[in-house]
């Protein structure tokens, strides 16, 4: 019998599979002048108050599914960061 949660770690899982294409393509090809910064930054926002909102009613498909999509969001933020040199640090050695 299909359960609630099965479909939330199923739509959860469909859902983070989005993000990996161009975490990989980011990462191989060291290039990410074509991804918006705000818009990654807004979508890693809203993936973070997703797992909130999953703690206040204790759902953990959307606590542990969004929760990953958050951190698979973030790396996109820092490969931006990085790539695009958006943050000019100068690194004490």
């Amino acid at each position: 019998m299909i359960t609630p949660d099965m479909i939330g770690y199923v739509a959860g899982i469909i859902n983070m599979i989005h993000l990996l294409p161009q975490i990989i393509k980011s990462f191989k090809s060291k290039s990410t002048k074509d991804i918006s910064l705000s818009y990654t930054i807004i979508h890693t926002v809203g993936l973070a108050l997703w797992t909130f909102y999953g703690f206040m009613i204790m759902s953990y498909p959307v606590i542990i599914m969004h929760f990953v999509e958050t951190l698979l969001a973030l790396a996109l933020v820092f490969l931006k960061v990085r790539n695009d040199r958006i943050l000019k640090i100068k690194w004490i050695t």
